[in-house]
């Protein structure tokens, strides 16, 4: 494999987990309980196959799942937990302590998200060297309306302070001062948590991986999460993405089946 170049082409890439597991190396750490690895390729997947107004409408009456390219994408997922280029050992695992452990211990070769608020950049780099992490936004499809685009996932924290308080002029103070901008440019430092500040300098000579992150930024996409707005639907994702990746008990065309049917009156 030729670590200057990601395999970004959408056949390439599952060569490439093909090639990483005939020599012995799990291609792709997971922690799929609930699930969530899945979801995270799911949702960066429909960024770049959708527009922005499908991704928008996508649940109602169910007509994104019954799309051809929803079932490109599903098929997709599944092929990578079939074929174990997922970690196996992951598929049962919470996502946010297993998967980046498992990569950054060097038991798989590749990881979702380097953005993270839990692992990422600057976590990955210290531990398996700064020259030795490679990074790449998506895949590319000839079906995609935005091929390669980069997914951010919204998160983020409501904080309220009661009017009734007696200290509620100290908790104001203590909050401004916690989103000063040079608390989150010590965020930045210390945490590598990339945070929306003006201005800010990555240090893109001690991290290497920043230049590319810092490029594919420029082309973000929109994220299905943002318009899931509805308990109903997560739950009933949840439920019949553990039916057909973890435990492998339906088949695809029954997955978007009864999704599509739970979904028509939506």
């Amino acid at each position: 494999l030729d670590p200057e170049k990601a395999p970004t082409d959408w056949d390439d890439f599952l060569k490439t987990c093909e090639i990483l597991k005939e020599h012995g190396i799990t291609p792709i750490s997971s922690g799929n309980n609930r699930p969530f690895t899945t979801d995270f390729i799911r949702r960066t997947l429909v960024s770049a196959f959708f527009s922005s107004d499908e991704i928008k409408n996508f649940y109602q009456q169910g007509r994104g799942i019954a799309s051809e390219e929803y079932r490109i994408i599903m098929n997709f997922c599944l092929t990578l937990r079939k074929n174990e280029y997922l970690d196996p050992d992951g598929i049962f695992r919470p996502y946010f302590n297993y998967s980046p452990d498992s990569f950054k211990d060097g038991k798989c070769a590749m990881t979702i998200g380097l953005l993270s608020d839990i692992a990422h950049w600057k976590t990955f780099s210290d531990n398996i060297g700064k020259d030795n992490l490679g990074y790449f936004p998506n895949l590319v499809h000839p079906k995609m309306k935005n091929p390669g685009v980069q997914l951010l996932q919204n998160a983020g924290l409501v904080i309220g302070i009661n009017k009734n308080s007696p200290n509620k002029e100290l908790a104001y103070k203590y909050l401004k001062n916690m989103y000063s901008k040079k608390s989150l440019y010590f965020l930045e430092d210390e945490l590598g948590m990339l945070v929306p500040v003006k201005g800010q300098h990555l240090p893109a000579e001690d991290y290497p991986v920043l230049k590319d992150i810092e490029k594919s930024l420029k082309n973000t996409g929109v994220d299905l999460e943002q318009y899931t707005k509805s308990t109903y639907i997560r739950n009933l994702l949840y439920r019949y993405d553990n039916l057909l990746f973890n435990s492998m008990e339906i088949s695809i065309d029954d997955y978007i089946q009864r999704v599509y049917n739970n979904l028509k009156l939506f």
